[in-house]
C-alpha cells in the first residue's frame, strides 16, 4: 500500500490508540514524518510520548490504528542472505505496516531506537558495545564464527573497522577499547548513538537523550544531531523534555498531552499554539 505514505514520508503514525487497564494511553493520535526530518515529539509527564514510541517499535501492539514506514526491499534481502535475480526494474522503495511485526525485526527495516535508560554492557570495551548493533548484518553462520572460519573473520575485521568509524564519528574513538563500566554518562549516551550507527538506519528514534546531561554536552547532542542526519541521511524522531533543545534542533514538532494530539507545525508555531500553552503552563482563568 504505497499510498499510505505521501512522497518524501519515511513514517506516517495513523489514528494510534492504545489502552491499559481501561486507562487511555493514546487515543487517536497522528503525525507524519519526512525523509532527513528531525522531527519532535513533546508533551508534559505522562502524555504517551513514550508510548508512542513503543507503539512504533512494536513494544506495545496498539489497539487501533496503523504505522507505515518507507523502507528499501534490499535490506530485507541481505538479511534473509538471498539474492534477487528479479531486482532489475524493481521499486526503490517499499510501504509497510509495523504493526503486528516482530520487535527484534524492526531494525531490519531500517528503524532503530535509544531509550531513556542507557543501555550497554559494562563488562565490554565501547567497540564491542557497538558491535551489538550490527548482530541483525552478520552472514556468517553460528559454526563459520565458531570455527574462526575466512568468511567470519573477513565479516568481523570490516564491522570492526564500521564501529570505529561510528566511534570516531561521536568523538570516542581514542576510548574505542575502555571498558564501558565507569565511563562518565555523556560517553555512555554517545555510545548508545554510535551503536544506531551500525545498522545504517533511515531513521533513528532518540528517547530523550539529554536526560542527564548539563548545558555543555546537550549543546553538544544538538550539534552531533545534525552531524547525524547529515552524514547518514537519515530521519530524526526525538522525544525529549529539554524544549531548548527541541527548538533549537527540530524542523516540526508534534505536540500530545494525555494522549491526544493537540498541535503539529514549526517550533515557532508550536510556541505560539494556545493549546500547547495551556498544556504546559495550565489554563489562564
Amino acid at each position: 500500500m504505497t499510498g499510505a505514505l505521501k512522497d518524501g514520508e519515511i513514517l506516517s503514525v495513523e489514528h494510534l490508540s492504545i489502552s491499559f487497564g481501561g486507562l487511555k494511553a493514546l487515543d487517536d493520535v497522528s503525525f507524519s514524518i519526512r525523509e532527513k526530518e528531525i522531527f519532535g515529539l513533546i508533551g508534559p509527564n505522562g502524555a504517551g510520548k513514550t508510548t508512542v514510541f513503543n507503539c512504533v517499535t512494536q513494544f506495545y501492539t496498539p489497539d487501533a490504528g496503523a504505522v507505515w514506514f518507507r523502507y528499501d526491499p534490499e535490506r530485507l534481502r541481505h538479511h534473509r542472505r538471498t539474492a534477487s535475480p528479479d531486482s532489475a526494474g524493481a521499486p526503490q522503495t517499499e510501504v509497510i505496516d509495523l504493526v503486528g511485526k516482530k520487535t527484534h525485526t524492526i531494525i531490519r527495516y531500517g528503524l532503530v531506537r535509544t531509550f531513556q535508560n542507557v543501555e550497554v554492557i559494562p563488562e565490554l570495551s565501547l567497540i564491542d558495545n557497538v558491535l551489538i548493533g550490527a548482530h541483525v548484518d552478520f552472514r556468517a553462520t553460528m559454526v563459520e564464527q565458531i570455527l574462526r572460519l575466512p568468511r567470519a573473520r573477513e565479516e568481523e575485521k570490516a564491522y570492526r573497522d564500521k564501529a570505529l568509524k561510528a566511534l570516531e564519528f561521536m568523538g570516542l574513538g581514542p576510548l574505542s577499547d575502555q571498558l564501558a563500566g565507569g565511563q562518565p554518562y555523556g560517553v555512555l549516551k554517545k555510545l548508545e548513538m554510535a551503536r544506531t550507527l551500525m545498522a545504517e538506519p533511515t531513521l533513528i528514534i532518540l528517547d530523550e537523550p539529554a536526560a542527564g546531561l548539563n548545558d555543555n554536552e546537550t549543546e553538544d547532542l544538538a550539534a552531533t544531531i545534525r552531524r547525524v542526519r547529515d552524514e547518514y541521511q537519515c530521519a530524526i524522531l526525538l522525544v525529549e523534555h529539554d524544549m531548548r533543545l527541541v527548538m533549537n534542533v527540530c524542523e516540526r514538532i508534534c505536540a500530545i498531552s494525555f494522549g491526544k494530539f493537540l498541535a503539529l507545525g514549526t517550533p515557532a508555531q508550536i510556541q505560539q499554539d494556545k493549546l500547547v500553552q495551556e498544556a504546559y503552563l495550565g489554563e489562564q482563568e
